[in-house]
């Protein structure tokens, strides 16, 4: 019988042999880049036969093969099939790069370590972080091929998900396959296949891809998005879609930091909110300012109404600029111009003429009714005036003076009313009463005036003195047609 501490003696001595041994190993293998398997360090070791084989047990082993370290809780080497089966807080490490899990197969000849587990999960220097359930690295070519479904999520929280992919540990170079997912903040990317660089933090969307943002959609055949900048750029029939916009364009580029977003080529707008359509070959949002540009081939539509009594106004320029600013920021002056330039551009031309004509055709009405009424008041107070001058023609002496005010010169005449009252007096006298031959007299002076003085503006002022002659002026009376 041999004692304990003979045995762990004669274990320890094994293992050293075994480790003076490795070399030799290595030596028969020449021509492999780095056939050799070291055994740096173990807790125990023992060596036993499983099925007639020899089989190597080492207990938190930790092995060195072509620049990968790999140790486990329980590791057993068969050296005959050179398999290393792992087991128990498994960890692979090449260079920055590790590989965790439950349970993995190393294969020496092909370089390949096997992992399989609930979570399989490789970090790399940027600290990005993949998950999956099934994994195969290549220690030769420091490449990981996963499937079965993964997710990898970056060190600022963006997650890329899809069924399979690979990931290049010289690189730094993940690319992912079928059914992936990418969510940052509030953006969502579906597409079928995507590289992620994670040195640049830069996504390549390879195949189709789909875009959501709040309420905004959008798609294309191709594109990628910069971390760093913040930056997204849509290639190829880029078709965008919101909750009252839609838009169509060769490319098209998101900051999304400030939620700018470029558009070129072929570009289409149509926004029913609105009710505008537009075409160009640049259009440059700035949410900021609420601004947009659209150059090179500008051209808009906008619309009123609907059905069939819509009306639409055509545009072309070089530019458009559209700016949403608080009325509060804007000159008067410049708001008064854009309100009636609005009006001049969406007005009816044959109904503004009409209206016009109507207008200046109702103002020379209203001149000439306007005449006629001075015509017949003027008459009228002078009735009145020679009722009264009447009145007193028995007690006192009557004189007027007219004074006749033309446009072009002032003429002043003294007429004397006695001589027109005589000459009607000598056809009326005796059938008619003192106060309508006065009026009729007054009247026939008027006619006089009016013949004379057609073409002029003309002023009457009539003066009429007191019973006495040292008597104040009663009044003037003014007339004017």
């Amino acid at each position: 019988m041999v004692g304990k501490n003979q045995k762990r003696f004669l274990i320890l001595c094994a293992a050293a042999l075994l480790l003076s041994a490795l070399p030799l190993s290595a030596q028969r293998n020449a021509g492999q880049r780095d056939s050799l398997v070291r055994l740096l360090n173990a807790r125990f070791i023992e060596q036993t036969e499983q099925d007639g084989r020899m089989v190597r047990k080492a207990i938190e082993p930790t092995f060195l093969h072509n620049g990968t370290y790999l140790s486990c809780d329980t590791a057993y080497w068969h050296v005959e099939e050179k398999i290393i089966n792992s087991f128990g807080h498994v960890q692979l490490m090449q260079g920055e790069s590790v590989l965790t899990s439950e349970k993995l197969d190393y294969l020496v000849d092909e370089n390949l370590a096997q992992f399989r587990g609930a979570v399989v999960q490789l970090r790399n220097k940027k600290e990005n972080i993949l998950r999956t359930r099934i994994l195969d690295y290549n220690t030769q070519d420091s490449l990981a091929i996963f499937r079965g479904g993964a997710s990898m999520k970056s060190e600022d929280g963006q997650v890329i998900e899809s069924d399979e992919g690979t990931y290049s540990n010289s690189t730094g170079l993940f690319t992912f396959q079928g059914n992936v997912n990418m969510f940052t903040d509030s953006v969502f990317v579906r597409t079928n296949a995507l590289k992620y660089d994670s040195d640049r933090a830069r996504a390549d969307f390879i195949a189709p891809i789909d875009f959501w943002k709040d309420d905004n959609m959008l798609s294309a055949e191709s594109g990628w998005y910069e971390r760093n900048d913040e930056l997204f750029f849509f290639h190829r029939d880029v078709h965008a879609l919101g909750s009252s916009q839609e838009s169509w364009s060769d490319s098209l580029y998101y900051y999304r930091a400030t939620d700018d977003v470029l558009m070129l080529g072929n570009i289409q707008i149509q926004d029913q909110s609105r009710q505008v359509a537009a075409m160009g070959d640049r259009l440059h949002y700035v949410d900021s300012l609420s601004r947009v540009t659209l150059e090179k081939r500008a051209s808009a539509a906008l619309w009123d109404g609907e059905g069939e009594q819509r009306d639409t106004t055509y545009l072309g320029a070089e530019r458009f600029v559209y700016d949403t600013r608080k009325m509060c920021d804007i000159d008067e002056n410049e708001i008064r111009t854009a309100e009636n330039r609005l009006d001049e551009m969406l007005g009816d031309p044959i109904q503004e003429y009409r209206r016009r004509a109507a207008e200046q055709a109702a103002q020379a009405a209203a001149e000439a009714l306007q005449k006629i009424q001075l015509v017949f008041g003027l008459h009228a107070l002078l009735r009145d005036f020679h009722v009264q001058f009447a009145g007193k023609a028995d007690d006192a002496r009557k004189d007027a003076q007219v004074t006749v005010r033309g446009d072009a010169a002032v003429e002043e005449e003294a007429v004397e009313l006695d001589l027109v009252h005589r000459q009607f007096l000598e056809d009326v006298i005796g059938t008619e009463t003192g106060a309508e031959v006065v009026d009729r007299a007054f009247e026939a002076a008027l006619v006089q005036l009016r013949d004379r003085f057609a073409q002029h503006i003309v002023v009457l002022v009539c003066e009429t003195l007191g019973e006495f002659d040292g008597d104040k002026a009663v009044g003037d009376v003014v007339f004017a047609f």
